[in-house]
């Protein structure tokens, strides 16, 4: 089985399908009036009424959304526990069976050099008795050592190293103030938790502090300030030309 199987097969499907019945119900009876109600807002006859609804229903809507995100969450969480188990209780048994493989590999790196190192002393024993005996050299041909062959290549340029760590940086996210930041929750992308999130929503940003209302404050009068003076400009008729006043 391959460790993809086993995480599906310990997590099992999730808690999505399970989250229905009494809820849903509820939910889509809210989210029917809600819509209703927003047409009625549109109207000039009943429309603070209808806002006032409108804007309870709402929150009992996004009550009831946190609350099935909230379970499904603690489902996954259950699935969660159960994968990490099995993938951790694997984790022994692959560095063994890497262990194993690096022994072996390691055996055959020292076979191939004392092949070598037999060639070269070969060569170097008929050197010496072909020199000394005034014997001909025999002809034997070039061997290339280990270091320099093709495979000393392939073993530096392998794509697969050993991890030094997996854990990845938590990003976040800057209000429209640049005041405050929240999590994204994007290092969990592509599973079934980040789903549940997104469903969800990200949490809400901190509330603003007293001091950073009041520079806000100051900011929008800054605005305000800048507008009232570009308003007061002349204005450069459609033609281009300039009003004679305005010199």
């Amino acid at each position: 089985m391959s460790s993809s199987n086993e995480v599906d097969s310990a997590v099992g499907e999730g808690p999505a399908r399970s989250l229905k019945g009494k809820n849903n119900t509820e939910q889509s009876a809210l989210e029917q009036r809600a819509a209703e109600l927003r047409r009625l807002v549109e109207e000039p006859s009943g429309k603070e009424k209808a806002a006032q609804e409108l804007a309870t229903i709402e929150r009992q809507l996004a009550d009831g959304r946190e609350a099935t995100a909230k379970q499904a969450a603690a489902a996954r969480m259950v699935g969660i526990r159960r994968a990490f188990g099995s993938v951790t209780s694997s984790i022994d048994a692959d560095e063994q069976r890497v262990g194993e493989k690096i022994e072996e590999v390691s055996g055959a790196i020292t076979r191939l050099n004392d092949r070598y190192s037999q060639a070269v002393q070969l060569r170097a024993e008929a050197a010496a008795l072909a020199d000394r005996f005034s014997l001909p050299k025999p002809t034997l041909p070039d061997v290339a050592p280990p270091a320099r062959r093709e495979l000393a290549i392939t073993l530096a340029l392998l794509p697969n190293t050993l991890l030094a760590t997996a854990w990845g940086s938590q990003p976040t996210e800057e209000c429209e103030h640049k005041m405050r930041t929240r999590r994204t929750y994007a290092e969990a992308v592509a599973t079934p938790g980040a789903e549940i999130i997104e469903r969800a929503g990200l949490k809400p940003f901190p509330e603003l502090t007293e001091r950073q209302r009041e520079i806000i404050a100051a900011r929008e009068r800054e605005k305000e300030q800048e507008r009232r003076a570009f308003a007061s400009l002349p204005k450069i008729p459609s033609d281009g030309s300039i009003p004679l006043g305005s010199l």
